[in-house]
């Protein structure tokens, strides 16, 4: 169980790094669920691919760097990263994430992600 829930992580990092929106989604299973700390909001799996491919749209490059995984005894991924990318315009950030990943048969049931997007909005939109 921990080598498939490490390929599958695997999978979603490589298709992050391609800009892949539906690669990424296709590591969900169907009534998969993602929650971001900075809205609190539940998105559904067709939400979160639109929010990918709107992300993916401004940017020239991403990637997860510094990635650290672990299976936890009760059958949860939890995965600390960077994720590092540029804009269009050539401009670069990093957002440090930490991810909690839940799975039903074989594919991602639910992500829990936490991170500070408070640089990378600045970025885009400047100071409030």
């Amino acid at each position: 169980m921990k080598s498939a829930m490490l390929a599958v992580a695997e999978r979603f990092t490589q298709a992050f790094s391609n800009r892949d929106a539906a690669g990424f989604v296709s590591t969900y299973g169907p009534d998969a669920t993602v929650w971001h700390n900075d809205d609190r909001i539940v998105q559904a799996r067709e939400e979160n691919l639109a929010k990918l491919q709107g992300f993916f749209s401004i940017c020239s490059a991403v990637e997860y760097r510094n990635i650290e995984r672990d299976v936890t005894d009760a059958g949860t991924l939890v995965q600390q990263h960077v994720v590092w990318g540029r804009l269009n315009d050539g401009r670069e950030f990093e957002v440090p994430v930490c991810m909690v990943i839940k799975f039903k048969d074989g594919l991602i049931h639910h992500i829990a992600e936490y991170c500070d997007p408070a640089p990378f909005h600045q970025l885009l939109h400047g100071a409030d």
